[in-house]
């Protein structure tokens, strides 16, 4: 994005990471209490960009989804300030109606989000189903799928020392699980390590290993107690990628189904490791196309489905690799930042409007706004 735009993130966080040619303004508002959002404004104001592009997670802005402040500032910049576009992306849209808190929940959320697209002047999803079920809610504004890429940077180094240090024999079958233990289904990956196992046994084996990559490892050792569990914990993005690169199998069950918004997900594609997934409502249908041939696919409420796909991926080990090929290949082709940002880019410069009594038309501004 630096090479065609200047980009300004504006966060409420004290502490960042410095991020190369971008300027990073910390403190440029706040979430708590809630109608401290609208503090961002002024700083936009100062040195207004092009666009102001909107990170939207309901609960990054309040506790319970809940800040009718957002939308009314974004209407307040743009009425002092009509030039400037924004451009709102939406990582989530709202709780369902499951239980009566999420019931209560979902009327602003529902409200909340409606308010968010009808005051933006481009409109993304981080899913392709979303943009189908929302396009009449916005009808007088473009609306756009944004699939989110790998965070991980690829780290090319011998795997083999890691496995010796983390005391695993080169032979030792890998399963591999990275990420939070919120939204994922712990009966299916028990159904497939127990799967692989009973398989291993029968075959005269090792045991396979569990390899948990996150910060959840003491609860996911209490929650599956029978089985052989390595808890690498919370890792630096680079160490990451070298545990990645260990994995025989990567597990990534999501009770909705894998999408273009699940980074665990599309780091398994990014880094050739065969990618066992879940099929639910929110998987996009370029993704269903291409299950068998980049990644396997089971259904979100069939455990067992789960399991016998990891035991067939267990015996096929040439299975295995074409499928991780074919899913960095899909993941570099498709997913990748290096595709997606340009045609974002591209979608926004088209609608920058342009002062006709200018000799040029200066590169754009393109401001970031983070809870």
């Amino acid at each position: 994005m630096t090479s065609r735009a200047d980009v300004r993130v504006l966060t409420a966080a004290s502490e960042v990471t410095p991020i190369p040619d971008v300027r990073v303004c910390r403190n440029a508002f706040a979430t708590q209490p809630i109608w401290r959002t609208s503090e961002f404004i002024e700083t936009v104001l100062s040195d207004p960009p092009d666009w102001l592009l909107v990170q939207f997670n309901q609960f990054s802005y309040g506790r319970w989804g809940l800040n009718p402040f957002l939308p009314w500032a974004l209407h307040r910049l743009k009425r002092t300030d009509p030039s400037i576009g924004i451009a709102w992306m939406a990582h989530e849209d709202f709780v369902p109606a499951i239980s009566w808190k999420f019931a209560i929940m979902s009327v602003w959320q529902r409200a909340q989000f409606r308010a968010l697209g009808r005051v933006a002047d481009r409109i993304y999803f981080s899913i392709a189903p979303w943009v189908d079920r929302y396009n009449d809610w916005f009808e007088d504004t473009p609306v756009c799928h944004f699939p989110i890429g790998s965070n991980i940077p690829l780290v090319n180094e011998r795997s083999t020392d890691l496995k010796q240090f983390l005391e695993l024999s080169d032979d030792r079958f890998v399963i591999g699980f990275f990420g939070t233990l919120r939204g994922r289904l712990i009966d299916h990956i028990d159904a497939a390590v127990q799967a692989i196992r009973r398989r291993a046994q029968s075959r005269g084996e090792q045991d396979p290993v569990l390899l948990y990559v996150g910060p959840n490892g003491t609860e996911l050792k209490q929650m599956l107690p029978a089985h052989c569990i390595v808890d690498a914990g919370r890792l630096p993005a680079e160490d990451v990628s070298r545990h990645l690169q260990i994995m025989d199998l990567h597990l990534t069950p999501f009770p909705d189904g894998i999408s273009s918004r699940r980074g665990s997900f599309m780091a398994g594609l990014q880094h050739a490791v065969p990618t066992l997934g879940t099929r639910g409502h929110l998987t996009d249908q370029a993704l269903i196309e291409a299950d068998g041939t980049a990644f396997c696919l089971a259904p979100a409420d069939d455990p067992a489905s789960f399991g016998a796909r990891a035991s067939e991926l267990y015996e096929d080990t040439r299975r295995r690799k074409t499928i991780g090929q074919a899913g960095r290949r899909l993941y570099n082709e498709t997913y990748d930042f290096r595709i997606t940002v340009p045609r974002f880019m591209d979608s926004l410069e088209r609608a920058i409007p342009t002062n006709p009594n200018d000799a040029t038309t200066p590169s754009p501004l393109i401001e970031s706004s983070l809870p």
